[in-house]
């Protein structure tokens, strides 16, 4: 070994546990990799919502402390649309946030995963679209 090589090869072999006990201790605190959010239709997925009574989907479609009316959500919507608009409602589930903004539309269309939803949704809309 040259003499310049000299004092390299006593960094390394200084650094060297400290860079391996630095690199285990990251591993340990590093946070799981994310995952990538999947694109497309999950099979099976509209059948979590399809549930036998219309109280249950309006449960399950509705957040605890949420607005069971849609009202607050209908307003903030309702000023985003002007007279004649196509809206989509994506995940209108039993279709609060429909019933209320549908006469101001010019077309609506509904989006579920679940048909069950879809049925309560087109059921108090009464036909309106």
């Amino acid at each position: 070994m040259a003499v310049a090589d000299q004092p390299l090869a006593r960094l390394r072999a200084v650094a060297s546990p400290i860079i391996d006990e630095a690199r285990q201790r990251l591993q340990r605190h590093r946070p799981p990799p994310r995952t990538r959010p999947t694109l497309g239709p999950t099979p099976g997925y509209g059948l979590v919502w399809d549930v036998d009574s219309d109280v249950e989907a309006r449960k399950l479609a509705l957040p605890e402390g949420d607005d069971p009316t849609g009202a607050e959500l209908a307003d903030i919507v309702d000023g985003m649309i002007a007279p004649g608009d196509v809206v989509v409602d994506l995940g209108c589930g039993t279709g609060r946030i429909a019933e209320r903004i549908v006469d101001r539309c010019g077309e609506l269309w509904l989006v579920d995963a679940s048909e069950r939803m879809l049925e309560i949704t087109r059921a108090a809309l009464g036909g309106r679209r």
